[in-house]
């Protein structure tokens, strides 16, 4: 949704990457990533050291009905959710096909001031064994347990817990319940250019035909212009929001 700062962004990138490298050379298929483990608890090198600083959460896939996952979120990062995000507005949002080992990763993300958008935490976790499409392996349950633990790492040495005010996703509703259960008073927007996909696809689904029809366009054109004064441009600046 915004352009990324590379200082933010090549570190925990590096460390992503490192972990999707990691479970792609388990012979067990992420039944039990253990090289994380060890890099966790006997961090050796000095890029070792990095991934053991910046992973916060961590949790092997040791049964079927487990989930592999880990969550990262860098010394800065941690800075820059604390002077971006606290009581002002986050983005959330997943993206899929990461590797071929049926991984799904989510992002926070926020702006700053210079307008460029900041990662300030992934996460990373398996789909659930027997799931066919990877995109459709997570619910409302994980996503709110890994945005829970994220709230309480951010708020473990402060005096009030973490709490953003607003937050931007796209329609899925698996992320907006996950984002109301962790903080219960937090206001939901939508991202303008998912929410118009999303009526350009259902428009396009009930009103079918080739060549040119008047009735057809004639309904096109009016849903169009009545999809136009529905969704207002509107700015959210980063800025503190009291009450």
């Amino acid at each position: 949704m915004y352009g990324t700062t590379s200082f933010h962004l090549t570190m925990p990138l590096c460390i992503v990457n490192s972990v999707v490298v990691t479970v792609l050379m388990s012979n067990r298929n992420l039944s039990t990533i253990s090289t994380i483990g060890l890099i966790r608890s006997h961090p050796t090198s000095n890029f070792q050291r990095n991934i053991h600083e910046a992973i916060f959460h961590y949790s092997a896939r040791i049964e079927v009905g487990d989930r592999f996952q880990v969550c990262i979120s860098t010394r800065d990062m941690e800075k820059a959710a604390w002077a971006y995000t606290h009581h002002s507005q986050v983005v959330f949002d997943g993206t899929f096909g990461v590797c071929s080992s049926r991984l799904l990763l989510f992002i926070t993300l926020v702006k700053d001031e210079n307008g460029k958008g900041i990662p300030i935490a992934f996460f990373l976790f398996s789909a659930p064994s027997g799931n066919r499409a990877t995109h459709a392996g997570y619910n409302t349950q994980v996503l709110f347990e890994l945005l829970s633990l994220w709230k309480k790492h951010l708020s473990r040495n402060s005096k009030e817990p973490f709490t953003p005010y607003v937050a931007i996703t796209d329609t899925d509703t698996k992320e907006r319940g996950a984002l109301v259960r962790v903080w219960p008073d937090i206001h939901l927007l939508l991202c303008k250019f998912h929410l118009r996909q999303c009526w350009t696809n259902h428009r396009k689904t009930i009103v079918r035909g080739k060549g040119p029809d008047f009735w057809k366009d004639h309904i096109k054109n009016n849903l169009y212009k009545l999809e136009s004064q529905c969704v207002k441009p509107v700015q959210i600046f980063n800025q503190r929001i009291s009450y």
